[in-house]
């Protein structure tokens, strides 16, 4: 276990003599073998260990007995020890999330102050193959990207903390076994086995079901693909480094003034598309809550056709320019104009709403809610809009002709009868071929859009709230 603990380091790099390196121990099974296999390696690497405990304030006199643990063996390997106490049922309410999600947020803030505070270079986690083969599960269900599919590395910086996991090679049995042969005890946390736990529900139920019905080894064969994942990341980033003064050009990084240069950019590949455009939006200041897998496929699609503009998280409209496409703000109070992708998907982030486009035939009954409230859907003939559509605010003058109905209405009467207030106005959105309103969700489609029969060529168009439409998305 010592040898292949230290290959692991040296094939990796993961310390070099004279590193301060931090070992983050909660007492249980597998910090308490990474401590002892570091410093029963200490001497040989020439390097110094520190301790660093988290105690959660969730379970009572558990949590404290775990802490008491970790001071014992501290003085008994004579290492210091940082005992961190921390909130995390606040932290949890405070940021509406959950207990996990909290409790990791904690742990990586109280390492990263004490790592800048006592000049090390590392702080070495636990984490084993077993925890690999999990992680990489959870992503895979939920969705996540190539990058995500490569989960954990055995190095790696994290806002400026580098991350070591001489383990992540390692099963967890494996790590038992040397605990016990060398009598080495450790504490059991009983919150393990809680089945409210994701990843506990992975470890003890799913990844059981899959050695048993279909390979022994799968815990191997997942950790192989997230190292086989991290590979091919690095060189799609590889590439992207290599061409991104072909594809954007102008304005400083961190700025909405760099341009998405058309032509170059539609001529490589679309992971190297998908990628350059990530890192466009980034570097442009666009925020990670807006760079879901829908808007940056819509964002590919606009950028490969020829709308005018497209809305963007964050109070942001993508603009074509001469030669390509850059950021610019938009605001509800000036009113907006978005092209809609037919087929596809176009969030409406300022308004929290996403719009689904769909092509079928015909029409089926459709039960509007009141204007301004979601969801809503609708029917329109591709007759008279098959190629283009949009989405954009009222506008003083705007009429529409309601199907089933005689002559024109103006919307201004439309929202009065609705009881809309005059600020809420322009956040009802409206579908339109130009300036010809085909739509108003909650009210009526124009007649000169209406479905005739029901072999007919139809645009499915629905309008969700943003967030149902994610959580809609997860649960695929």
């Amino acid at each position: 276990m010592l040898g292949e603990t230290l290959n692991t380091i040296e094939k990796h790099g993961l310390v070099a003599p004279g590193h301060r390196v931090l070992v983050g121990v909660s007492g249980g099974a597998d910090s308490t073998g990474l401590l002892y296999l570091l410093f029963a390696l200490s001497r040989t690497l020439c390097i110094h260990l520190d301790v660093v405990h988290i105690h959660h304030g969730l379970r009572g006199v558990d949590a404290d007995r775990d802490a008491a643990f970790v001071q014992s063996l501290g003085w008994k390997l004579g290492l210091p020890v940082h005992l961190i106490r921390v909130d995390t049922r606040a932290r949890a309410e405070l940021d509406h999330l959950s207990i996990e999600m909290a409790a990791r947020a904690l742990r990586h803030e109280a390492f990263q102050s004490i790592l800048n505070g006592g000049h090390y270079n590392s702080i070495a986690l636990a984490h084993t193959l077993d925890d690999q083969a999990e992680t990489v599960l959870m992503r895979l269900a939920r969705g996540t990207s190539l990058r995500g599919v490569g989960a954990m590395d055995y190095d790696v910086v994290v806002k400026g903390m580098r991350i070591i996991r001489p383990l992540l090679g390692t099963h967890r049995q494996t790590l038992r076994v040397y605990l016990d042969s060398h009598r080495i005890e450790w504490m059991e946390d009983q919150s393990n086995t809680s089945m409210d736990f994701l990843r506990n529900r992975m470890r003890h139920e799913v990844l059981p079901l899959l050695k048993t019905h279909f390979n022994s080894n799968a815990s191997v064969h997942l950790a192989n693909m997230a190292e086989e994942a991290r590979q091919v990341a690095d060189f799609v980033d590889r590439k992207v480094d290599e061409v991104w003064g072909r594809c954007v050009s102008g304005g400083k990084a961190k700025s909405q003034n760099l341009t998405l240069r058309q032509e170059p950019f539609l001529a490589f590949e679309p992971v190297i598309q998908n990628r350059l455009a990530l890192r466009w939006l980034r570097l442009c200041g666009v925020p990670e809550s807006g760079l879901s897998r829908a808007t940056v496929k819509a964002l590919l699609y606009f950028i490969s056709g020829s709308g005018r503009a497209w809305n963007f998280p964050g109070n942001v409209l993508v603009e074509r320019c001469r030669g390509g496409v850059r950021l610019g703000q938009a605001t509800l109070d000036e009113g907006y104009r978005i092209d809609l992708v037919l087929p596809g998907v176009v969030e409406l982030v300022d308004l929290g709403v996403v719009v689904s486009v769909e092509s079928c035939r015909g029409r089926y009954p459709v039960y509007p809610n009141p204007m301004g409230t979601y969801p809503q859907e609708a029917y329109l003939s591709q007759k008279l809009a098959k190629h283009s559509l949009m989405v954009r605010s009222w506008e003083p003058g705007d009429r529409i002709s309601p199907l089933g109905m005689k002559g024109r209405k103006k919307l201004q009467d439309v929202f009065t009868d609705a009881k809309v207030e005059r600020s809420e106005r322009k956040r009802i959105p409206l579908i339109c071929l130009g300036e010809q309103i085909l739509w108003i969700p909650g009210y009526a489609v124009d007649r000169r859009a209406g479905v005739e029969d029901f072999s007919e060529p139809s645009w499915h168009i629905t309008l969700h709230p943003a967030s149902e439409y994610e959580n809609a998305q997860n649960s695929q």
